[in-house]
């Protein structure tokens, strides 16, 4: 097992492939105040939708945390989404920019999201249902995640928050739509994130110095919920960007010892895809 880091990270991330990447609190702000003085630098404040159509990496971690900062209002995409979808949500939102990733890896295959981002973004009713704001774009532009994340803004001290008033609209996230229609609901600035924070403590038994991993999607609230509970607390959220039994049914295992996580969440669903891989020991994936 490797070692544990002496100082606890904000953010640790590890890819299909196994490439980690790890940020401390320090870097994330840094990051954060880059990519928010990017979207102020593009015309995205307070009240206006951005969509996040990205796998799990760090970059969508950023992106949220910097439209958050500027006081916009995040819209979280489930990155398997096909373009209808992301559609009718951009427009529910009147998005005004549209995070977007070039691909990512699915079981070792690449899957192409740049495309299916362009498609939604260029739909007639991704913008306030065809009906555009005066000089503001017919459609919400793509961004690429990593140059907007990088950031363009100058000096990250300069990503100072935008003071929001707590009941206004943080998030529109969905439901999956599995029991009807997706149903949108709407959180405000305060209480998502010191919700999240308080289930995280007393739910989960949360820590500073924990080190917690729900496997999810940025696009279910339990990507958020994470991001802002984990924060709040000063732990450290791990995100993996690949699937449980991928190359081998211990993936999950080995990402439990190897970053010494202490919360694993999991849902139902993914319990159930385990009993088919049987009670016998895993085997590694290597």
């Amino acid at each position: 097992m490797p070692a544990r880091p002496r100082t606890p990270a904000a953010l640790v991330w590890e890819g299909g492939g196994g490439r980690v990447r790890r940020f401390s609190y320090a870097e994330l702000r840094e990051a954060v105040n880059r990519c928010a003085n990017a979207l102020t630098e593009l015309g995205v404040g307070k009240g206006d939708g951005v969509g996040l159509f990205m796998p799990m990496t760090p970059e969508i971690v950023i992106a949220l945390l910097a439209v958050a900062k500027v006081g916009g209002i995040i819209l979280p995409l489930f990155s398997g989404y096909g373009k209808e979808a992301i559609v009718g949500r951009l427009a529910d939102a009147d998005a005004k920019l549209l995070f977007c990733a070039d691909g990512a890896y699915r079981r070792g295959e690449p899957a192409d999201m740049k495309a299916v981002a362009d498609a939604a973004a260029g739909d007639p009713q991704s913008a306030a249902h065809g009906r555009p704001a005066p000089h503001r774009p017919r459609h919400p532009p793509c961004a690429r995640a990593r140059p907007l994340v990088a950031g363009t803004g100058g000096p990250p001290e300069r990503g100072l928050p935008r003071p929001t008033p707590r009941p206004k609209i943080l998030m529109l996230i969905y439901t999956s739509g599995t029991t009807g229609k997706p149903k949108g609901a709407v959180h405000t600035h305060c209480g998502f994130p010191v919700k999240a924070a308080q289930d995280m403590a007393f739910g989960t038994d949360v820590h500073a110095g924990d080190v917690i991993y729900w496997m999810t999607d940025m696009g279910w609230m339990m990507g958020p919920w994470l991001v802002f509970g984990s924060l709040l607390l000063g732990a450290t959220m791990v995100l993996y960007d690949g699937a449980p039994d991928f190359p081998g049914p211990d993936r999950l295992w080995a990402l439990v010892e190897d970053h010494h996580i202490n919360q694993l969440g999991v849902s139902p669903t993914l319990i159930r895809s385990c009993c088919s891989w049987g009670r016998r020991p895993c085997g590694p994936t290597t």
